[in-house]
């Protein structure tokens, strides 16, 4: 009998630590592999004329801001070259005309990206 309620705590111990999920929807612990890639504003699923991406690149620390508007009368688009550095969840971003932006780094619980300092919206993994 005493091995049998033994059993069932140890049963009921293992559920309850398999159970436990962690519900913070954001990490804020970053590397730079983790931000690396090509980066969608996410207002692009709701206006498909307005496309803002933010690429970053591995090598030296180099990203790109390109946006794109789609018109009746042509497509009208820029490209804007910076450098970045990440330190924990700060990135600081330095546009070429010497623009410096200091922001907080998310990661939500879908992958979406939160620069909080550089913009309202989410950026979406392309």
């Amino acid at each position: 009998m005493k091995s049998n309620i033994k059993l069932i705590l140890l049963v009921l111990v293992c559920l309850t630590q398999l159970s436990c999920q962690n519900d913070n929807n954001t990490t804020s612990t970053t590397s730079n592999n983790s931000i690396i890639g090509e980066w969608l504003r996410s207002d692009y699923l709701v206006d498909t004329s307005t496309e803002y991406k933010l690429f970053f690149y591995e090598d030296n620390a180099n990203g790109l801001i390109t946006e794109k508007l789609t018109t009746q009368a042509g497509v009208i688009s820029s490209a804007n070259p910076f450098t970045w550095t990440l330190n924990e969840a700060e990135l600081i971003i330095t546009e070429q005309n010497g623009t410096e932006t200091i922001t907080s780094v998310q990661f939500l619980g879908n992958g979406n990206l939160i620069l909080e300092n550089f913009s309202t919206l989410e950026f979406i993994r392309q």
